[in-house]
């Protein structure tokens, strides 16, 4: 039969403080990986189905596969236009690959993937 000494006696053969458990991240922490502090990500990314009317301003390299229509400031980051984006918009970049289609004023120091299906109309 169980005792209340029984119990106390026998301890576990490992406690849950030494467990692997992984740390708790709130959700509104920063997303860095644990080790060394870097972006656990390349860039950001819009999907194809998403459309945004507005500014759209960040500090990271960003890629776009669906509708924007207003300003895209990424001063010093890489702008993406996926093949299936398209966008009417004044752009800030360091870069702009593009393999959708653009319209608008572009301030960009490079311009790349430049290719048959991307249609750009800029200034």
């Amino acid at each position: 039969m169980w005792s209340k000494q029984q119990t106390l006696a026998e301890r576990p053969a490992v406690s849950p403080s030494q467990g692997s458990a992984a740390p708790v991240v709130p959700f509104n922490s920063a997303s860095n990986s644990y080790l060394g502090g870097t972006s656990a990500r390349s860039s950001a990314r819009l999907g194809a189905s998403i459309k945004i009317k507005g500014q759209l301003t960040g500090a990271e390299a960003l890629q776009i596969d669906g509708k924007v229509d207003g300003p895209i400031s990424l001063q010093g980051h890489e702008l993406t236009v996926g093949p299936t984006a398209h966008l009417n918009s004044e752009i800030h970049a360091s870069e702009l690959v593009v393999s959708g289609e653009v319209v608008g004023n572009v301030h960009v120091r490079g311009l790349r993937g430049y290719n048959s299906s991307t249609k750009l109309q800029a200034n």
